[in-house]
C-alpha cells in the first residue's frame, strides 16, 4: 500500500518591487537595494534571490529567515 502524506507550506518573502514600466536607473537601484539587504555573500544573492516579472511589476524577492 502507497503511504501518501500532506503538508501545507507557509513562507515568509522579502520582496522589492518596482511598478513597470521602469527606466534603467530605477532597475539599478532595485538591484542595488537588494543586495544590500541581503548582505555582500554573492552565494546567497545567487541562490537566495529570485526575480519576477508580472504585467504590472519587477518583484525580486526571497524567503526570510
Amino acid at each position: 500500500m502507497t503511504r501518501v502524506s500532506h503538508r501545507e507550506v507557509t513562507k515568509t518573502w522579502v520582496e522589492y518591487t518596482l511598478p513597470l514600466p521602469c527606466v534603467w536607473g530605477d532597475l539599478t537601484d532595485l538591484v542595488a537595494m537588494a543586495r544590500q539587504a541581503l548582505g555582500e555573500d554573492a552565494a546567497q544573492w545567487d541562490t537566495a534571490a529570485e526575480v519576477i516579472a508580472t504585467d504590472e511589476e519587477l518583484i525580486v524577492r526571497w524567503e526570510s529567515r
